[in-house]
């Protein structure tokens, strides 16, 4: 800048003092959260603290109990025709809970004609219990098959539904027990998850049973075939749960727990 000379003079002088700038600050800015709008590729680089905003969760697991039968004849399969398996839904499991008293083993179940998952069991000589599941969207009753390794006579078959919620049909724990001599047993302690539940069963070899007694759990129902006595639980306590049974036969016994 070039200045006149009686300006210059004046500044020289010190007769004007210039005026020192001041330093004006933006004021911040308000910033709503309604207003905030995010990209996938903004939430891809966000930190690991973003878990923390609230999302939808899981839904609950529900069980419901729906029926039981005990096929006569020997023979290596059972076939339970017309099995409730309740309302059609994306996302229920049916499930079958079979005990076999009997020297010979289940090696496979079906349902409307397609082969169930093994999910727990207590594949033991004489107080078998084998709890099998599948998912099937479509139909109100189903055909249900068990097959044994050799031709034996009527045991008990259960049969439920579990509405798994958006949760896996594989099951979360599973336990078993096998006593050769008592009246009452436990099952070791499952863990079953926040809106979880769970299916027990057991059987009681020989004639000496009486009625069962459940601890832990509902009991749903219970079955005197030719040999032994067999009975269904369940529950939807949440943590880590002990089962427990008694009015067992001093003959031995079985069971086999799963949860959801």
């Amino acid at each position: 800048m070039i200045l006149k000379p009686t300006l210059a003079a004046m500044l020289a002088s010190g007769l004007i003092v210039p005026e020192t700038p001041k330093l004006v600050l933006p004021k911040p800015a308000i910033v709503k959260a309604e207003n905030l709008e995010f990209s996938k590729h903004m939430l891809l680089g966000m930190p690991l603290t973003m878990a923390m905003l609230p999302g939808k969760a899981s839904a609950a697991r529900t069980v419901t109990y729906r029926g039981s039968a005990a096929i006569t004849g020997s023979s290596t399969t059972k076939t339970y025709t017309n099995a409730p398996i309740g309302t059609a839904a994306s996302n229920r499991l049916v499930v079958l809970v079979v005990t076999i008293p009997y020297t010979t083993l289940s090696t496979g179940a079906t349902v409307a004609g397609n082969a169930m998952t093994l999910v727990s069991a207590n594949p033991v000589s004489g107080r078998g219990v084998y709890i099998y599941g599948l998912v099937v969207t479509t139909g109100t009753t189903a055909t249900i098959v068990n097959t044994t390794a050799a031709s034996v006579g009527a045991y008990p078959m259960f049969v439920y539904t579990v509405s798994l919620g958006s949760t896996s049909a594989t099951p979360s724990n599973t336990k078993s027990f096998n006593v050769s001599s008592t009246t009452a047993a436990s099952f070791p302690a499952i863990t079953v998850p926040n809106g979880g539940i769970y299916i027990a069963a057991a059987i009681s070899g020989g004639s000496g049973a009486s009625n069962l007694v459940w601890t832990g759990a509902t009991e749903n129902a219970e079955l005197g075939a030719i040999l032994g006595r067999a009975g269904v639980a369940s529950g939807n306590t949440v943590g880590s749960v002990t089962v427990s049974v008694s009015g067992l036969s001093t003959s031995g016994a079985g069971g086999a727990v799963a949860a959801w």
